[in-house]
């Protein structure tokens, strides 16, 4: 899902919908192994609103997962509700990038007019992540 910069508004909005995990699917099976996947799409609450120049997004992952035992190769199913919190802010507005790993450190900063639900960040699954048109 797709949602643009300038449709944010002060007051929060609540969003609720299934984004589809083709994509997540294939990259968790990359590098060979597929210990996990998300036979069904990937339930997203989420709730955005702007303060100034930032953009705050939090809410809920909620999905059915099968993941592979690496040792008798049998599936296995469980839930995941996975919560998550994250701010945008434009470059100028976040400062110098930071030197050492830090709080400030998790701020995402993009340059574009929109963000998409589409993409995957490759070290955690996130909801809603800055992408390029």
């Amino acid at each position: 899902m797709k949602i643009a910069i300038d449709d944010i508004k002060a007051s929060p909005k609540e969003l609720s919908y299934v984004e589809e995990v083709e994509e997540l699917n294939t990259r968790l099976g990359r590098g060979g192994a597929r210990d996990y996947r998300l036979p069904t799409g990937l339930s997203v609450d989420v709730t955005h609103y702007r303060a100034g120049l930032e953009v705050f997004f939090h809410g809920v992952l909620h999905a059915q997962v099968l993941g592979s035992c690496a040792r008798c190769l049998e599936e296995y199913a469980f839930g995941l509700d996975y919560p998550f919190a994250f701010v945008l802010m434009p470059r100028v507005a976040a400062g110098p990038r930071p030197t050492t790993l830090s709080a400030s450190a998790g701020l995402m900063r993009p340059a574009v007019p929109w963000v998409s639900s589409g993409r995957v960040l490759p070290s955690r699954t996130s909801t809603v992540s800055p992408t390029s048109r």
